[in-house]
Order: C-alpha cells, then sequence, then structure tokens
C-alpha cells in the first residue's frame, strides 16, 4: 500500500503523534520496551564516568602539565602558592568531569538512537502489526539490511545535523564577540533552528522503520521527508524534549518517538488505495 504525501504535514500532527502514542503503549501492553533504552542509558553512563574516574588523575596532569601547574606538592607543608596550584588542579579536574558530561550530553540522543535501532524497529514493525493487522514473517537477511539502511541514513542525517549545529555555533559564537546588543536577540533564535534542525533530523530517522517496509527507497524517503518537513520536525521536538525527563525520558523517548512515527506515517496512506 503506497504512502500518500498529499496529507498531514503539520508541526502539530507530528508533535501530537509522539504524545498520544503513550495510550497505544499502555493499552496493549507495550512497556517491556520502555526497560531496553533506559537500562543501556545507565550502562554508558555509569561506563562513561566510571572510566572517567579512573583517568582523571592522568587527564588532570597532562592537562595541568600543557598549562605549567604543579600537582606533586603538599597541602599542608608548603605555601600559599603551591595552595593555589593545588586548588588550580582541583578546578581544572572539575572543568575536565563538565566537558566529558557536557559532550556526552550532546551526543547521547545519537548513541541512544544508535544502539537502539534493533529494538526500534521491531517496536515499530508489532506497532504496524496491532494498527492494521497485517503480520510481516520475520525475514533475517531482510532485517539486517533494514538496520543497514537506518544506520546509514542516521549516519547521513547525523553528519548533516552535526554540520549545520557547527555552522549555528559559529555564528551564535561571533554574534556574541562582536554584535553586542544584536546577541541577545539573534542568540536565542540561532538556538531554537539549532533545537528545529536536530528535531527535523531526528524525525526522519524515527520515521523510517515504518518507511522502509514500504520498500521506499532512500531517494524517496529523503524526498517524503522534505515534503514533510513539518510534521517530521514535530515528532523530533518531542523525541527531544522527552529526553530532557531525567531517568525515565531516554525509555519514553525511544518508545513514545518510534510508536507515533509509525501511527503518523500510517495515517499517510491513502484511503483510496
Amino acid at each position: 500500500m503506497p504512502i500518500s504525501i498529499s496529507r498531514s504535514r503539520s508541526f502539530f500532527d507530528g508533535f501530537g503523534a509522539v504524545l498520544g502514542a503513550f495510550h497505544l503503549v499502555a493499552n496493549k501492553r507495550l512497556w517491556p520496551y520502555y526497560l531496553f533504552p533506559i537500562l543501556l542509558d545507565f550502562l554508558l553512563s555509569a561506563s562513561l564516568f566510571a572510566m572517567l574516574y579512573v583517568w582523571s588523575d592522568d587527564l588532570t596532569q597532562v592537562v595541568c602539565g600543557w598549562l605549567g601547574i604543579a600537582t606533586d606538592t603538599d597541602w599542608n607543608s608548603m605555601g600559599i602558592w603551591h595552595w593555589i596550584m593545588q586548588a588550580s588542579a582541583f578546578v581544572i579536574r572539575f572543568l575536565i568531569y563538565i566537558t566529558v558530561a557536557l559532550c556526552y550530553w550532546s551526543i547521547r540522543k545519537n548513541i541512544i538512537v544508535a544502539l537502539c535501532t534493533p529494538i526500534m524497529a521491531i517496536l515499530s514493525d508489532r506497532v504496524e502489526e496491532l494498527i492494521t493487522g497485517k503480520i510481516t514473517p520475520f525475514n533475517g537477511p531482510q532485517f539486517v539490511r533494514d538496520l543497514v539502511r537506518s544506520g546509514l541514513l542516521s549516519l547521513r542525517n547525523l553528519a548533516v545535523e552535526i554540520g549545520m549545529s557547527l555552522l549555528l555555533f559559529g555564528v551564535s559564537l561571533l554574534i556574541s564577540l562582536f554584535g553586542g546588543p544584536l546577541a541577545l536577540v539573534a542568540v536565542p533564535f540561532l538556538s531554537a533552528i539549532g533545537f528545529g534542525v536536530s528535531s527535523y533530523y531526528f524525525g526522519g530517522s524515527l520515521v523510517d522503520y515504518a518507511l522502509e517496509r514500504q520498500k521506499m527507497g532512500i531517494g524517496a524517503t529523503l524526498q517524503f521527508n522534505r515534503y514533510h518537513a513539518s510534521a517530521l520536525t514535530g515528532i523530533g521536538a518531542a523525541f527531544n524534549l522527552l529526553l530532557l525527563i531525567p531517568v525515565i525520558g531516554v525509555g519514553l523517548g525511544v518508545v513514545l518517538g518510534t510508536v507515533g512515527a509509525t501511527r503518523w506515517v500510517l495515517a499517510q496512506r491513502s484511503p483510496h488505495q
């Protein structure tokens, strides 16, 4: 059953599809799918900061060496200058933790989506089965091909998103340094654009699980995504906002985003086909 590209394109259709997916997840007892992304996020975060804890001394030594700050002095036996050196090393260690945390947070959702791809593909197929009654027999080789396709499309989306984000960051930095009062308006505006760009590409990744079952090629998929850019941005915006919820947000985002995106794609089918 081909996909029509002449129906819903509204931002709020996409946004509402994700938030409205909670009802389907609860009624059809799909809640176990929440557990995998939550557990995965916990393991990734715990592993990252455990490694950082082990390596923090070495990283601090390297950074302090670059800056010419001594870290091998005794707090009790040395004077005020050595105390300042130790305090500087402590601040550097703290900044290392903050920097790593911010870097991880900026790419966290990309990592989660990439690692959750098999679960999201299975969940999307299950949702389509529940809504349409059509059962798609499992085909191992096809499933692997679909995962590769989703991975390639996600990498393409990620590359474009990172490029756009770096461009917007650079423009924001220049305006902040040289724009004066203009920065008060321009920087929030550019931040909103960055959020929209991120949302659009995540929306495209989420709908792809349903589109690939329609045997839609990557070229046709990109055309479909551009035509429905507003609705895809709504889907991705809901996904991004759900991820901000502490602890359970990643589970809500992955599951409700996948279910909502699949429902939305199915709603685009022409009733005459």
